[in-house]
């Protein structure tokens, strides 16, 4: 496994030969598959770096190759639109970004400025294993997520709305589905997000029928319903839904490079 900044136009040219062989030939197993496996791999690589190089040098030198690496992850796990999504994601390469994200400091609060980019691309990923059928890997990213809305100062509008609108998303889904398990991973963090943006997004003014946080047990249920009913859902949909498709956009505006780099190396494939 190459290492380091300058093995990623190997890598790239790589990925581009996997798509050719998948559209080209029948594979023993889905190129999707093959590129799970080499991110998982790649995760695994960045964290022995990082381990080796001790953590101050390795925020500095291993910053852009970190990056880069989430940047894949997030476009395998986040944007590809294939629909098995086991295919997509897994608890390791889900415990690798984890690792990564706790090595490089990207959530932490102080006086220096977040790692934007990480921590928009973090979430993306959060999110989507949050939906994930699997609930091995539902578990991992809702606890993480839990831990994260507990210890951040949720400030940011944008970034809440974002949060609670995918968030309740995938509740909606759950509920459809009947899947109360799943469900059940996915209420903590709801309860957490509405008792940090309570003030932040006005949240008493616009959806003031919203049942009470601090019902314990009781919420559950009461959330469950009243998120299907004509107020929670108007408020999701014509307060948040542009907003987070712009907030979603900045994301995208610095992931293309994964598509331009894709289609040059596309092209070098003999």
């Amino acid at each position: 496994m190459e290492r380091g900044k300058e093995a990623w136009k190997e890598r790239e040219r790589g990925d581009g030969l996997h798509h050719l062989l998948g559209l080209n030939n029948e594979l023993y197993c889905s190129h999707l598959q093959l590129k799970l496996r080499i991110l998982e791999m790649e995760v695994q690589a960045s964290l022995s770096d990082l381990r080796d190089v001790g953590q101050t040098m390795a925020l500095s030198t291993h910053a852009e190759n970190a990056v880069q690496l989430m940047r894949w992850i997030y476009d395998l796990v986040v944007l590809d639109p294939n629909e098995d999504t086991s295919k997509k994601a897994s608890t390791k390469l889900l415990d690798g970004v984890l690792g990564l994200l706790d090595t490089l400091l990207v959530f932490q609060e102080g006086p220096a400025e977040e790692w934007t980019e990480m921590a928009k691309l973090a979430f993306g990923i959060l999110l989507s294993c949050a939906a994930n059928s699997n609930l091995e890997l539902c578990a991992m990213a809702t606890a993480k997520l839990h831990a994260l809305i507990q210890t951040r100062n949720m400030k940011d509008p944008e970034e809440g709305g974002y949060l609670l609108y995918f968030i309740n998303c995938i509740v909606q889904k759950t509920i459809e589905s009947d899947n109360q398990e799943h469900y059940s991973f996915l209420i903590p963090v709801v309860k957490a997000l509405l008792e940090k943006l309570n003030t932040v997004l006005g949240l008493a003014s616009y959806v003031p029928d919203l049942p009470q946080t601090q019902a314990g047990p009781a919420f559950f249920d009461d959330f469950q319903l009243y998120c299907q009913q004509i107020q929670w859902r108007s408020f999701m949909e014509k307060k948040y839904r542009k907003p987070v498709n712009a907030f979603k956009e900045t994301i995208l505006t610095n992931s293309l490079w994964i598509m331009v780099h894709f289609l040059k190396c596309y092209e070098k494939v003999p």
